[in-house]
């Protein structure tokens, strides 16, 4: 991720979020020092908000968002809520939600101004152990199919919203439901993995914490005995260990529940919590092979 991919899907994603805001708010990228001369400037039309991005480093990208108001302005509470939670969830579906910051720069010399203007400030940290945790691969959808897979050749396995929503409609009982739920992430201790790929080429990741995603199985059928007559049977098999990328993810059961679904159908349901590591990208790792330093431009035999 860079400075200049970041700047344009916070500026993306604030334009979507604030599509049908009525006063209409607008949505500018800024490159510029931020003072109070540019946000006169740049105030003529308000509300607005300036996309400004600070710094890129190994833990991640840093991005501010000014928000610029007349004191005539109406619902500025409103934006600055909407524009929080449109920065937290940068980060994308399935994962978990960016810090941000918020305070307001009056001083006196704002005073002097008819501006009112606050500040968010954006930590985008490098997430995740490899791909986006919901993508084809990734430790979620992973996690998933392996579930997917206990229930094989005993009925349809819906894993989307899309495909639950299609079984749902058929009246076609019984069949199995597999959701995710939204991220959650705890910060922890900074510790160093290192692992050897396919190709046995050493890389090393830093762990920065843990995220938690809860995924419910939910068992839809004719009668409460045959719903838990499916689930029931394999809840031993729902605990796992995995391991992607030199780093373990684990798998909890947290809960059992039965009653009737919206259908009329009776539902038995587990909810267990996958729980990943939380890790920056993978970096090469040189390695010693007869004394010579291979994967690097100048090679040194001793």
């Amino acid at each position: 991720m860079t400075l200049g991919s970041a700047q344009a899907s916070a500026s993306a994603a604030l334009a979507a979020a604030f599509s049908t805001f009525m006063p209409k708010v607008y949505v500018e990228d800024y490159d510029g020092v931020f003072s109070l001369d540019e946000a006169n400037k740049k105030g003529s039309a308000t509300p607005k908000l300036l996309v400004s991005p600070l710094s890129v480093d190994n833990e991640g990208v840093k991005l501010a968002v000014y928000s610029l108001f007349r004191s005539t302005d109406r619902r500025q509470v409103e934006v600055l809520d909407l524009c929080v939670q449109a920065l937290r969830g940068l980060g994308g579906s399935g994962r978990p939600p960016l810090n941000v910051s918020s305070r307001s720069l009056y001083d006196k010399d704002a005073l002097k101004s008819s501006l009112r203007l606050w500040v968010h400030m954006v930590d985008w940290p490098h997430l995740a152990i490899g791909d986006d945790p919901l993508a084809s691969g990734g430790p979620v959808a992973a996690e998933k199919q392996r579930i997917a897979s206990l229930f094989s050749g005993t009925c349809p396995v819906a894993q989307s919203e899309q495909q639950l929503k299609a079984l749902v409609l058929s009246s076609s009982l019984p069949f199995i439901g597999i959701q995710e739920g939204s991220g959650v992430f705890a910060k922890g201790e900074a510790r160093t993995v290192k692992y050897n790929d396919a190709d046995g080429k050493l890389y090393r990741r830093t762990v920065k914490g843990s995220a938690t995603w809860p995924i419910s199985i939910a068992a839809y059928a004719h009668s409460e005995a045959e719903a838990e007559g499916l689930l029931w049977p394999l809840l031993a098999l729902l605990p796992n260990v995995g391991t992607q990328d030199g780093l373990n993810t684990t798998t909890l059961v947290v809960e059992l529940h039965s009653g009737k679904g919206e259908n009329g159908a009776s539902v038995a349901s587990v909810t267990v919590n996958l729980v990943v590591p939380v890790a920056t990208q993978p970096e090469r790792v040189a390695q010693f092979k007869n004394a010579v330093v291979t994967d690097t431009v100048i090679s040194r035999r001793v």
